[in-house]
């Protein structure tokens, strides 16, 4: 199963966007010791449980692919 994928440096105004399936976490001022801290959204399955394990996608959207 997928467990979700992260959206790095999405703007904290931004609305989250509607969903057909799963829900979105944002999680603000994520740190990094790379990178300054930034906005991430974290896309959930339906039915996703924490105590469970899951496959993991990331995807970075550092050419605004994702959000304009």
């Amino acid at each position: 199963m997928l467990l979700g994928f992260l959206l790095a440096g999405a703007a904290v105004a931004d609305p989250l966007p509607k969903l057909t399936a799963g829900s979105l976490q944002r999680l603000e001022h994520f740190p990094s010791k790379f990178v300054e801290p930034r906005t991430v959204d974290v896309w959930l399955p339906d039915g996703y449980s924490a105590g469970k394990h899951y496959s993991v996608l990331y995807m970075h959207d550092g050419q605004m692919l994702f959000d304009p």
